[in-house]
């Protein structure tokens, strides 16, 4: 991008398919799962912590992207670590490249 593309750019204050709702039942996790293996091209991911609020480290929203396979927002609480579907979503990230956001901060 050059500095005129930047200077004239309009910045994305929201989604452009709007914000998806919070994936917090396994239902929807594997719905999520089959829309994402659909998609084509690296999977963009992000995981919001509350560390600045409380004393764990622990992911409290996770946000993964893929161009045609939608944007999704999974709360991890509900499903707990080692749950079969992160299971299943870890299988399914290894399929391609994937592109933490704040990596330094966002992996334990």
């Amino acid at each position: 991008m050059t500095e005129e593309e930047a200077r004239t750019a309009t910045p994305l204050l929201v989604p452009a398919a709007g914000t998806p709702p919070v994936i917090a039942d396994e239902a929807a996790f594997r719905v999520a799962l089959t829309e994402l293996a659909k998609g084509a091209g690296p999977f963009a991911v992000d995981a919001e912590r509350a560390s600045g609020y409380k004393y764990s480290a622990r992911a409290y929203l996770i946000q993964i992207k893929r161009n045609g396979g939608g944007l999704h927002l999974i709360d991890p609480i509900p499903f707990g670590p080692g749950h079969q579907l992160f299971i299943e979503l870890n299988e399914l990230l290894n399929t391609d490249e994937v592109i933490l956001h704040a990596s330094t901060q966002d992996l334990p």
